[in-house]
């Protein structure tokens, strides 16, 4: 069947508005904001290496802002924040999603996906750093 609804998950109308709101300009400013105004204690670090304490603390206030972003969306659609956590759970959990992208989405807030995109920001900004201090001369190789 070329149906490209046959078998795609179907969300539940609070999710994807939920999905809608983290895209949105507002929304993935204020988290772009944070992560770059944070990354610095991040560069070099791996998930593999015990975790410091100052990332935790970092973490937390990552946190608040993504909280805070949610509140904004559950005053405008009148929704408690349990619901839509719960029923984003729920959606997780089904395993009956298609769209690799949605998931990633929907764990905006796991720290996970936070030391994920705060160490890829890092990295960037000290590779940018040792170029710009270095000429940009590339010659190191792994």
């Amino acid at each position: 069947d070329d149906d490209p609804g046959v078998g795609a998950a179907i969300l539940p109308p609070i999710v994807q508005a939920f999905a809608h709101h983290v895209m949105s300009k507002k929304f993935r400013t204020a988290v772009e904001k944070f992560l770059a105004d944070n990354c610095r204690a991040f560069a070099g670090a791996s998930a593999a290496e015990e975790q410091d304490l100052e990332w935790t603390n970092i973490y937390q206030e990552y946190v608040a802002v993504v909280e805070n972003q949610l509140e904004d969306f559950c005053k405008k659609h009148s929704t408690p924040s349990d619901d839509v956590f719960y029923e984003v759970q729920d959606v997780m959990k089904s395993g009956s999603l298609d769209d690799e992208f949605l998931p990633t989405v929907l764990r905006v807030a796991e720290y996970s996906y936070f030391f994920e995109q705060v160490t890829l920001l890092a990295d960037r900004a000290s590779h940018m750093e040792r170029a710009n201090e270095g000429g940009g001369g590339g010659g190191e190789g792994k």
